[in-house]
This record gives C-alpha cells, structure tokens and sequence, in this order.
C-alpha cells in the first residue's frame, strides 16, 4: 500500500494495481518488481510521447512563420525534458 497527499494516484502505481484487478498475480518480490518497472517504462513511454507530440506542434508552428508559442510553455516542456532525463 502507499498513501500520497496527492489529488490524483500515482500514474505508475494505478498501472500496477489495474494490472493486478486484470489478472496479474505477482508470487514473489522479483515479479513484483518486474510489474512496476514495466508500469514505470510504460508510464516514461506515454509522457514522452506526449512531449514528442507537444514539440513537434511547436516545431510546426515555427515553420508555417505563425506567432511563436508563449515562453511559458515552452519552459515547460523543457522542464519536463530535463526531469526525465534525470530518471
């Protein structure tokens, strides 16, 4: 179990605990951890398609010489960038 003072779950741990209402059944540590690393790369996997589609938006808009997107947005996604490359 893990308690958060978070709004939302953990991205990562709801994909564990649907995995485990699907059907998966971790028998020991080893395929506990397997479960939640698989979860974690999913869970890397979506966000950065996520950014892949946000940045290639941006891109298009520079190239069709439309007004350039706000910097705050930008420095978002940077950010974003940035703290999964630390992961």
């Amino acid at each position: 179990m893990i308690i958060t003072a978070r709004r939302h779950p953990v991205r990562s741990m709801e994909r564990v605990k649907r995995r485990i209402d699907a059907g998966a059944n971790p028998d020991n540590a080893e395929a506990a951890s397997e479960l939640l690393l698989d979860a974690l790369a999913d869970g890397f996997r979506d966000v950065n398609a996520d950014l892949d589609a946000a940045i290639q938006q941006i891109e298009d808009e520079l190239l069709k010489d439309r007004p350039a997107p706000d910097a705050r947005s930008i420095t978002n996604l940077r950010s974003l960038m940035v703290r999964l490359h630390r992961v």
